[in-house]
């Protein structure tokens, strides 16, 4: 839920690091429901048990933190705050990536 809510915000205030990456306009709508969509279809995925929306949403959140940690890292004014984040993003990124796999190895082993 919090990754929705996070989704939500961003299309209301998109950061401002993520503007200077040259992510504005449709592209920061894209990348916002990168990451309420994800996890919107992510969590659609886990209480319906259905393999594909989660896989999906989880991916697309992990590559939504990817761009955020990156877009953190590149500013010209990136301080210990930038950093700190960007580190947060990217561990987000890689809890995303070990989600999938534990998900696919998980389900196939069921199954």
């Amino acid at each position: 839920m919090c990754l929705i809510a996070v989704g939500i915000l961003a299309f209301v205030e998109t950061p401002a690091s993520i503007e200077y990456a040259g992510i504005h306009g449709p592209l920061s709508a894209f990348w916002a429901v990168m990451i309420g969509g994800g996890a919107a279809a992510s969590l659609y995925g886990v209480t319906t048990s259905r393999l594909g929306p989660e896989v999906w949403g989880c991916s697309f959140v992990g590559a939504g933190f990817a761009v955020w940690a990156v877009s953190a890292l590149i500013q010209p004014a990136a301080d210990i705050t930038s950093v700190i984040v960007a580190l947060v993003f990217l561990s987000g990124t890689a809890g995303q990536v070990y989600r999938v796999g534990m998900i696919t190895e998980g389900r196939v082993l069921r199954d």
